[in-house]
């Protein structure tokens, strides 16, 4: 079992216990013009947490594994993050984090070490892809904790 990045998904629990009892209006409030809100930033964490899920496997199974960017902005208004529901996206959140733990502790120290080939980034294994998303949760968390504050 490899532990090593268990806050993948402990990190989770802090996620839960920002949004507890949120009304409406802190679920929309916008720091600024062009930041998100806590409901945007909780739909954009499920389109992340979408392409981990497709990134570890693609790097794990594929020959030729390829690592495409989506562009984060368009698909916050594509796909209208704004009207969505911050409890499904903690929902499925939640789900699809849990799914790749459950990968992620299942590999070895020569599977931590595959790359793929991500198209902005470069070459990336996958430990640095897991450890990229630990911080990606972290930073979306003080963005949380900030709109809060406000």
């Amino acid at each position: 079992m490899n532990d090593k990045f268990k806050t993948y998904l402990s990190e989770v629990a802090k996620l839960e216990a920002l949004l507890v009892n949120l009304s409406k209006e802190q679920l929309a409030f916008r720091v600024a013009d062009n930041k998100w809100n806590i409901t945007e930033i909780l739909a954009h964490l499920v389109d992340t947490e979408i392409q981990v899920y497709t990134r570890f496997r693609s790097i794990l199974a594929d020959d030729v594994p390829y690592l495409s960017n989506h562009n984060q902005e368009k698909w916050t208004t594509a796909f209208k993050h704004s009207e969505s529901d911050p409890k499904e996206s903690l929902s499925n959140f939640k789900l699809i984090r849990n799914l790749n733990y459950r990968l992620i502790e299942s590999l070895d120290e020569a599977q931590l070490r595959m790359e793929g080939l991500h198209s902005t980034r470069g070459r990336m294994t996958v430990a640095t892809l897991i450890k990229g998303h630990i911080v990606h949760l972290r930073n979306h968390l003080d963005q949380i904790e900030k709109s809060l504050k406000e």
